[in-house]
C-alpha cells in the first residue's frame, strides 16, 4: 500500500532512536488532545496497535506524519506474547523488559529540555529504545543510573504514555542522578539492538537476546555463590554469568573449574553450577542448541562418561573419570594405577588427598595403557598366570580385547599356559624393554622377578 504524502503537516519530528510510543505521546501533547485515545480515534489509528508495535498500525502512523516507517519499525518494542516482545529483531522476555515501566535518564531528558527551550519539556524529551530493556540500567552516554517509574495499569494497552510522562517529568530538575558504569553484559545487550557497536561473544551471538539474558543469570547467581557472594544484585549476576561466556570455550572451562574449586570424587555439574543446569534440564526450545555446545565443555570438567545423560541426552565426550572406574575398564591392579598416577605427569587431575581419590584424565589414561602399559601388564599377566589361570582367563581377555597385550602368546583361543610358557613370556618381555633402553616408568628387571617368582638368570 502506498501513501504519497503526510496528512498532518508541522507534526514533530521523529527522533533518533524513538519509539512510537514515545512518538505518539508526543503527538498527544502536540496537538492537545486528552488522551493518546483520543488522538488515534480523531485521525483514524490504531492505538492498540501502536503500543504492540503492529507494523501495519506504525505504516499508518507513518503516513499521518511522514516520519520514516523503517526507523519507527526498528525501534519500537513489538509484542509477540503474554511473555515475549522483541525489540530491534531481538526476543526478549517481559519478566526482565516490563512495557508498563517508564524509565529515562536524567541528563539525557534535561539536554532534550534544554535544546528546547520553546517546547513543553514532555514534548521535548522523547524515549529511546535501550530506555525499553529492562535488563540495561545505566545511560551509556552520561554513565549514570537510569530512573523509573511504573504505570499504575494493568497492562499496557490500558496505559497513557502522555500522562504517565508528564507525571513523571515533573520533578525533573529534583531527580537525584546516580553515577554509574555500564558493564560488559550491558554494553553487549546494546550492541545486540544497535544501539552501541556489537561485541561479539562465540557462545552467547547464537541465542536470543532474552536467552543470555536468561542464562548469564543462572550462571553468575552459581559463580557468586561458589565465591561466597550470596546476595549479589541482579545486574551484578548478569555481569558474572557474561564475563564467563564471553571468553569462549576455554574461558568457560576456566570459570566451571574455578567455581567447582579441586576436583573430588562425587562433585558434579548439578552442584557446581545448579541454576544454570536446572534451567538448562527444562530444554527450552531456544537453549537446545546452547545444550549441544555445554555438553562437552561440562565433560571437560566434570567426571561424566560416555553413557551417562547430560542435559537430556548420553554424554558422547568422556573426558573425566574416576579412579575405580578407570581400574575396572582396564583390569589393571590398584597398586599398579597407584604407581601410574604417582608418576606419570597429566594423568590425574590434582590436587587429591590419596591417589585412589584422584579423577583420572580419560584420554591420557588411553594412551598411556595402550603405548606403555603392555610391557608392566606382561608382568602382571605372568604373575597371575602363574598362581590362578583360570580366574586370570577373564582379566587377560579383557587386556587382549583393549589392545593392551597384543603378544603373540596370548592370541590363543584358550589361555591355558605352562612354567615354561610363562619364562619364555619373561624372556619376551626382557627384549622389548631392552629395545626400548630404559625400563619404562618405575619398573625394573628386579621388581619383575621378584613379582613373577622367575630368576634373574632367565633375564641373561
Amino acid at each position: 500500500m502506498m501513501f504519497e504524502q503526510p496528512r498532518l503537516t508541522g507534526a514533530p519530528q521523529l527522533m533518533p532512536r524513538e519509539t512510537a510510543q514515545s512518538y505518539l505521546g508526543r503527538l498527544t501533547g502536540f496537538y492537545v488532545c486528552r488522551t493518546q485515545k483520543e488522538f488515534c480515534k480523531d485521525f483514524g489509528l490504531d492505538v492498540v496497535g501502536i503500543l504492540y508495535g503492529q507494523r501495519d498500525a506504525l505504516q499508518e502512523l507513518a503516513h499521518l506524519t511522514g516520519a520514516c516507517l523503517d526507523q519507527l519499525d526498528r525501534w519500537t518494542p513489538k509484542r509477540i506474547d503474554k511473555s515475549r516482545m522483541e525489540i530491534a529483531g531481538n526476543v526478549l522476555s517481559i519478566r526482565d523488559n516490563p512495557r508498563r515501566q517508564l524509565r529515562l535518564c536524567p541528563l539525557c531528558a534535561k539536554e532534550d529540555a534544554t535544546n528546547n527551550p520553546d517546547v513543553p519539556v514532555d514534548l521535548a524529551v522523547y524515549g529511546r529504545c535501550e530506555w525499553m530493556l529492562g535488563i540495561v540500567d545505566v545511560c551509556a552516554s552520561h554513565q549514570v543510573r537510569l530512573v523509573q517509574r511504573r504505570a499504575n495499569v494493568r497492562c499496557t494497552r490500558e496505559s497513557d504514555i502522555t500522562y504517565e510522562t508528564s507525571l513523571f517529568l515533573e520533578d525533573l530538575h529534583d531527580l537525584e542522578i546516580e553515577p554509574g558504569e555500564l558493564n560488559a553484559f550491558e554494553r553487549y545487550a546494546l550492541g545486540r539492538i544497535g544501539s552501541l557497536p556489537q561485541v561479539y561473544a562465540e557462545l552467547l551471538d547464537p541465542l536470543s537476546l532474552g536467552a543470555v539474558a536468561n542464562v548469564c543469570l543462572a550462571l553468575g547467581s552459581d559463580i557468586l555463590r561458589a565465591g561466597s557472594v550470596f546476595n549479589g544484585s541482579q545486574r551484578q549476576r548478569w555481569e558474572a554469568g557474561f564475563l564467563a561466556l564471553n571468553s569462549g570455550h576455554d574461558g568457560f572451562t576456566r570459570a566451571l573449574e574455578k567455581a567447582r574449586g579441586a576436583p573430588r570424587l562425587g562433585v558434579m555439574a548439578s552442584s557446581t553450577i545448579p541454576r544454570l543446569m536446572l534451567l538448562l534440564n527444562k530444554r527450552p526450545a531456544d537453549l537446545a542448541g546452547f545444550a549441544n555446545t555445554m555438553r562437552p565443555l561440562l565433560a571437560k570438567v566434570f567426571p561424566y562418561r560416555s553413557d551417562d545423560v547430560l542435559l537430556g541426552r548420553s554424554s558422547s565426550a568422556h573426558y573425566l573419570d574416576t579412579f575405580p572406574r578407570v581400574a575396572r575398564k582396564y583390569g589393571v591392579p590398584r597398586g599398579l594405577l597407584v604407581a601410574a598416577v604417582n608418576n606419570v605427569p597429566g594423568l590425574a587431575i590434582e590436587p587429591w588427598s590419596r591417589p585412589s581419590q584422584a579423577l583420572i584424565d580419560v584420554r591420557k589414561a588411553s594412551q598411556f595403557f595402550r603405548n606403555k602399559a603392555p610391557y608392566l601388564l606382561s608382568a602382571e599377566v605372568c604373575r597371575i598366570i602363574g598362581s590362578t589361570p583360570t580366574g586370570a582367563i577373564p582379566r587377560v581377555r579383557r587386556w587382549i580385547k583393549l589392545g593392551l597385550l597384543p603378544l603373540p602368546m596370548l592370541d590363543a583361543p584358550v589361555l591355558h599356559f605352562s612354567a615354561e610358557d610363562v619364562r619364555n613370556h619373561l624372556r619376551v618381555l626382557a627384549k622389548s624393554l631392552e629395545a626400548m633402553g630404559e625400563t619404562p616408568g618405575w619398573t625394573s628387571i628386579h621388581s619383575l622377578s621378584a613379582e613373577t617368582g622367575a630368576d634373574l638368570e632367565s633375564f641373561a
